[in-house]
């Protein structure tokens, strides 16, 4: 992640030096951060589901199947 936050940031030198923000600025930053937000997201999203799914399947194996499965 710290890739990405540092490609996507701007320089700190010349955020005091430029008083003024230009819309080209904007949208050039905009995208990329955007991206960025999104592909976090949905990694949070895929991790949360894995841990649902996986506790669930240990759920599912320690209980029975709900018949007597010997001679079956």
């Amino acid at each position: 992640m710290a890739p990405a936050l540092h490609a996507t940031g701007r320089s700190l030198n010349a955020q005091p030096k430029s008083h003024s923000v230009s819309r080209a600025d904007l949208r050039t930053g905009l995208l990329p951060r955007l991206l960025l937000s999104m592909q976090i997201a949905l990694a949070l999203v895929l991790v949360v589901g894995f841990g649902l799914i996986s506790v669930s399947l240990v759920r599912m194996y320690r209980t029975g199947p709900g018949f007597d499965p010997h001679d079956v």
